[in-house]
């Protein structure tokens, strides 16, 4: 078993028929990832038994997968387990998949007709109900994910192409989601209570002050402990964990005599105000990934 490149961060497992394709097709995609840095994992030689334990561990240790279809692709029983467990892991969310339809309808495939389903059935006459079952759910899932055709008369340098450039959107994707994660967890309010504090969370106190809310004194404090009384002890830490996290945050107060309709005009002003900030956040996110996406095509 020989294995292209070490494991990597983003890197691509290519799920496909080897008799078929492997020195054909799948010779000139090996090549242009190559040539553009695109670190990928792909068997070399079609072994049984422990070899295939060793390419479920690839699979799970990849972020992106080519499902390759072929119109011979359903003859080997060890693309259609591949699929399988791809599909496992795409279900929950753990990998990618780009189907590739290489000369072969996607509704053939989705679907086991024509010639790719005649050697899907041929196969399935020497399996369990169980195994075809799970082929089938495998096929129909990962096909209905967008994928890329090449017919019988495309050009396929243009095809391999098109699919590297697919491939580094995805990757470019990933790494901002990465980034867009980072840095939501960096601004995120260090609180042990089980609620999520949006990064612009205002409170607003009307005609109390703020510190009663945040340790339940005063007249907000006597109604809280009223409920209190009728409730759990882990209920009651919840709550009082909330308060205190939300209160914590920058906020607008309402006292006895000053108008409500300022207030009103304050509250607004500062609801603008965020809204403004958010679609800044956003703006900076898109140019994050149109940067990274540039970087990755200039490689």
């Amino acid at each position: 078993m020989n294995i292209y490149s070490p494991i990597e961060e983003h890197q691509v497992f290519l799920n496909y028929r080897g008799e078929e394709l492997r020195y054909s097709f799948v010779s000139h995609l090996i090549d242009a990832f190559e040539r553009r840095g695109i670190d990928f994992v792909v068997d070399i030689y079609e072994q049984r038994g422990k070899d295939l334990k060793n390419l479920f561990v690839r699979i799970q240790e990849s972020r992106i997968v080519l499902a390759i279809f072929s119109t011979r692709y359903a003859e080997s029983s060890w693309c259609m387990d591949e699929l399988v467990k791809i599909k496992k892991l795409a279900d929950k969310e753990k990998l990618r998949v780009i189907s590739i339809f290489y000369k072969v309808r996607p509704r053939d495939v989705r679907k086991q007709t024509g010639e790719f389903g005649d050697n899907f059935w041929t196969l399935a006459r020497a399996s369990s109900g169980d195994q075809i079952k799970k082929w089938k759910d495998a096929l129909e899932r990962i096909c209905d994910k967008m994928g890329l055709s090449l017919g019988d008369k495309s050009c396929e340098a243009g095809f391999v192409k098109k699919i590297v450039e697919e491939v580094q959107k995805v990757i470019a994707a990933i790494r901002i989601g990465e980034k867009e994660d980072d840095f939501g967890k960096k601004r995120k309010n260090n609180c042990s209570c089980e609620c999520e504090i949006p990064i612009f969370k205002r409170c607003k106190t009307r005609k109390l002050l703020a510190r009663d809310v945040r340790k339940q004194t005063g007249e907000f404090g006597e109604k809280f402990w009223t409920l209190a009384k009728a409730s759990s002890g882990a209920q009651i830490k919840k709550w009082k964990e909330a308060l205190e996290c939300i209160s914590d945050k920058m906020g607008l107060s309402l006292r006895d005599k000053c108008s409500e309709a300022d207030f009103v005009k304050e509250v607004v002003k500062e609801v603008k105000r965020v809204i403004a900030a958010i679609g800044l956040e956003e703006e900076e996110i898109n140019r994050m990934f149109v940067s990274e996406l540039s970087s990755i095509v200039g490689t």
